[in-house]
């Protein structure tokens, strides 16, 4: 018997040294290659925001000559504050630009050429603008028919679309390194399964062989034992039946936690397969959203006023149209990226993230003459970009639905009840009725039409997203016509 015992023992743990050994050989070879696929992702995103950011640049300088255009046909100095927004929109969408190409001398050497070629187009405007407001609507007319404006135009689509090429020429070789990323990864899963289903046949072969030998072996034991009395026999072959009922015991145990983790890694793997395509549809999406857009912008210029009013307003609302889809793609996007690719928590201080929200929205609140006040807010643990996102949130909501003629005024606090902290974010809005309390918070739930109040009905839902991922809770108390005051939770650990 101890021969078979010591048998089977080195058996036993040799077939689970051997499975730990290519268990983290495997386990190396998948995480080269995950780290490959993901570095690969991460250069198509940057592709991706290398071509938006080329694409808000000339919409910028499109905005500025739009403005211009406007004091120079009218002479109404209003006209003139698009042309103003657009400049100072041009000079830090250009900015951004430059850092996102500082990797890539040949894309920079075209950035700089494009840099060059609009601000010699600004400074055209800018020599009409100052004709016009000195001499007047003809002088500007006789300056604008030179022709020098389209001769800027064409350089600039020129020089955008040889940016354009360069970035779409990197896409394709970032997609198929993505792609081989994913072969591989797709490859070392399968080799893994595979070794170690035959080794799991082979344990099990040599385990069951073992367990022959053990009953043969007790049977001869038995054979030599006949001469013992009746109670012993009935006493071995009630233990023979027990260790029976226990062996199916474990068994079904072993059947179900192995249901059980193959339940779970189904369940991881789906998560990152929802991860990736949420991440691949939203780029895929914007990216035929993006030519549409440009195509209506080109019709609304070449023949913006040539036809009837009705073209013109289809033409206008097919531009509108447009811009909804990105902003809704773009919002969704960030929705399902919101627990699944965690950034890790870390203590933050609630009063600089508000700073830092603030500074975000600085031009809406300028805009709407909103005043923010907070009192002493304090630290937690969690993660410090989506917690700016959830104030960003919570106060541009509080600054769309203002009562009309009357400046938002905004007050943050918080306050600590037993083990979380409640945080308030107070407004002297519109309010809301307490039957759509809870409506607020799902996901595409609008209570006025986007004429009223435009938006996408994402805001609130990423709060809650935002909020729950941080173990808190939100919800609103609020009175019609006198305002809303939203609470959240913060864990005080």
């Amino acid at each position: 018997m101890n021969k078979y015992k010591t048998r089977t023992n080195i058996i036993t743990n040799g077939g689970l040294g051997l499975a730990l050994a290519i268990l983290i050989l495997l386990g190396g070879i998948t995480y080269r290659d995950m780290a490959a696929a993901r570095a690969a992702a991460q250069e198509v995103d940057h592709t991706y925001t290398v071509l938006e950011k080329l694409d808000e640049v000339f919409s910028a300088l499109k905005d500025a000559e739009a403005g211009q255009r406007g004091y120079v046909i009218t002479g109404k100095k209003e006209y003139l504050d698009p042309y103003y927004k657009a400049t100072r929109k041009f000079d830090r969408k250009l900015s951004d630009l430059h850092d996102l190409t500082r990797d890539n001398p040949r894309q920079q050497k075209t950035i700089n050429g494009i840099e060059l070629v609009m601000r010699g187009k600004m400074a055209a405007l800018g020599k009409l603008i100052a004709i016009r407001g000195s001499k007047g609507h003809l002088a500007a007319v006789r300056l604008a028919e030179t022709g020098s404006g389209e001769k800027f135009m064409d350089d600039i689509r020129t020089k955008v679309t040889e940016a354009r090429d360069e970035e779409t020429r990197l896409l394709k070789e970032r997609f198929a390194a993505r792609g081989l990323a994913a072969h591989h990864l797709g490859g070392a899963i399968l080799t893994g399964g595979l070794l170690s289903l035959a080794l799991l046949l082979t344990v099990f072969y040599f385990l069951k062989s073992e367990s022959i030998r053990r009953l043969k072996a007790e049977e001869e034991l038995r054979r030599h034992q006949e001469g013992l009395e009746n109670l012993v026999d009935e006493r071995t072959r009630d233990l023979a039946v027990a260790n029976t009922h226990l062996k199916e015991e474990i068994a079904m145990r072993e059947k179900a936690e192995h249901t059980v983790r193959k339940t779970m890694e189904d369940l991881a793997r789906s998560n990152r397969e929802l991860d990736q395509f949420a991440s691949i549809a939203s780029h895929d999406l914007q990216s035929p959203l993006r030519a549409v857009a440009g195509f209506v912008e080109l019709l609304k210029e070449r023949y913006g006023g040539k036809l009837d009013e009705r073209a013109d307003e289809y033409i206008t609302r097919a531009v509108s149209g447009t811009k909804r889809m990105s902003v809704l793609i773009h919002d969704l996007y960030v929705y399902s990226r919101i627990g699944t690719k965690e950034k890790q928590f870390s203590r933050v201080k609630m009063g600089a993230l508000l700073e830092g929200a603030v500074d975000n929205l600085k031009e809406i609140i300028d805009e709407n003459e909103a005043v923010i006040t907070h009192g002493t807010l304090p630290e937690v643990e969690g993660d410090d970009t989506q917690l700016i996102q959830l104030f960003q949130n919570l106060i541009s909501n509080a600054i769309k639905f203002r009562k009309k003629d009357v400046p938002p005024v905004i007050q943050i606090s918080a306050e600590r009840k037993e083990d979380k902290w409640v945080f308030c974010v107070h407004d002297n809005g519109i309010g809301i009725e307490p039957l759509y309390y809870e409506r607020i918070f799902v996901i595409f739930q609008r209570l006025h039409t986007k004429e009223e109040y435009p938006g996408t009905g994402l805001g609130l839902a990423l709060c809650r997203k935002i909020v729950e991922r941080h173990g808190g809770r939100i919800w609103i108390e609020s009175r019609p016509g006198e305002g809303s005051d939203f609470y959240f939770t913060m864990p005080t650990g």
